[in-house]
């Protein structure tokens, strides 16, 4: 999908020439601006193999005219995909953000934030030393600051952290089910 998009500053143009692109809300109407919601895509010279209102997972938040004055769709904002979001108990969702701050703690050379389920994280993380009791706690309070929710949560000391199969790293990952029809 790179080919399609031109990037300007901290906006992505969409290349309507070749691409429809629309962002849709859970009711499967189409966000305003300002709004996030699903990214779906129809390619437009793709002869061979059409594909129609494909949805590619992603989720984006649909952006106001560029100030560049090109007419073309903006999209503000890729914010990931429903993997990439936390869920609460209490039925919140949400991309996590500023989770570096971990790396304050100064053993913590990387950390991944994996929920494995709806009330609890776990933090694998890669140390240059042992944490200390009181660092422990710090990451522990880091979590549930960041995330705004008493999660239970749990600290893995691991070697490394194992990218995904096309080689992104991916700071937070849900392991729930995805409930969203």
């Amino acid at each position: 999908m790179n080919a399609n998009f031109a990037a300007f500053d901290a906006y992505v143009h969409v290349q309507s020439e070749s691409v429809f692109v629309e962002i849709l809300d859970a009711k499967g109407q189409p966000c305003a601006n300002g709004e996030t919601g699903r990214v779906v895509v129809t390619p437009l010279h793709n002869l061979a193999m059409p594909l129609i209102r494909y949805e590619i997972g992603d989720f984006a938040t649909v952006g106001a005219s560029c100030a560049c004055g090109r007419a073309l769709p903006i999209i503000q904002d890729v914010r990931g995909r429903v993997r990439n979001m936390v869920r609460t108990p209490d039925g919140r969702r949400f991309w996590p953000t500023s989770m570096n701050g971990i790396r304050k703690i100064p053993p913590v050379r990387q950390a991944q934030f994996v929920q494995p389920t709806v009330d609890r994280i776990e933090v694998r993380v890669v140390l240059d030393r042992p944490l200390t009791a009181a660092e422990a706690e710090q990451a522990i309070a880091f979590v549930r600051t960041t995330f705004g929710y008493p999660f239970d949560v749990s600290l893995a000391v691991v070697e490394a952290i194992e990218r995904g199969p096309t080689g992104k790293f991916e700071e937070f990952l849900s392991l729930l089910p995805d409930e969203r029809t």
